[in-house]
């Protein structure tokens, strides 16, 4: 995944050119030094390519005459580099162009970039999955709230953002579609498996006085990965049995 920042990476390269070859080469040059400082820069990923009547979206401007074999390709800059820092081309073809903030799903793969090897990619990147999960050996808590927490802290240490309805999100539905197993569990809906996780959203004096505070479901939510624990979780059930209630104990543990 990369994410890219409305105020430190908000350059591509644009141009049209007879090939993508071509296109590559003159936008090559240009991160290679032939720019008003002679400066190097590092090549970033992904490298986005689009017809030349197609309008590259979030870009302006945006050159849609047709042309027969033409090709629209845009590098992005490193983070460090703003509008007003980053080298001036010497090539009149080459542009620098502000976009906004997004985050997109990048796969490196070797090769020219064929239509077919990028058909393939992209059907590659359609199918990947995105998940959370925990088993203490890649984290620090059994806990789920408290990996979400952590996850969202990882997000914003990085400049993006973890919603909390996203991530619980990912701890159901998308962890078991990254299984393939969104049609048996991950949902609570007719036909699927019983597998439910009971929440005390004020299971502490804080968590209570805390939540007291909060004006909608996403802010209730991100109370609970920001100050929630295992003592959240009030009771747990498998198949529709009941297996753990915090209060009486595992259920399995005396054979109800």
């Amino acid at each position: 995944m990369r994410e890219t920042s409305r105020e430190l990476e908000a350059l591509i390269r644009e141009l049209r050119e007879s090939a993508r070859s071509g296109a590559f080469r003159i936008l090559f040059a240009y991160i290679a030094g032939a720019n008003a400082r002679a400066e190097k820069i590092a090549m970033t990923a992904p490298v986005a390519t689009a017809p030349p009547a197609e309008k590259i979206p979030m870009t302006a401007p945006v050159e849609t005459a047709p042309g027969a074999g033409g090709v629209r390709m845009r590098f992005f800059l490193p983070a460090r580099y703003t509008a007003a820092t980053a080298p001036r081309p010497t090539d009149a073809r080459v542009h620098l162009i502000p976009v906004p903030e997004e985050t997109m799903a990048v796969l490196r793969f070797s090769g020219r970039g064929a239509e077919a090897d990028l058909a393939r990619s992209t059907a590659a990147l359609r199918r990947a999955h995105v998940a959370a999960a925990t088993d203490l050996g890649a984290g620090t808590s059994f806990s789920m709230l408290r990996t979400l927490g952590e996850a969202y802290k990882v997000a914003r240490l990085r400049g993006g953002t973890l919603r909390a309805t996203d991530a619980l999100y990912l701890a159901t539905r998308g962890a078991a579609a990254a299984l393939h197993l969104e049609d048996t569990i991950g949902s609570v809906a007719e036909g699927l498996e019983a597998d439910v996780v009971v929440l005390d959203l004020a299971s502490t004096p804080l968590l209570a006085w805390r939540g007291g505070l909060c004006e909608s479901l996403e802010e209730l939510l991100f109370v609970q990965l920001a100050l929630g624990d295992d003592r959240t979780v009030r009771a747990t059930y498998a198949s529709g049995r009941l297996v753990h209630d915090r209060d009486q104990g595992p259920a399995f543990a005396s054979g109800s």
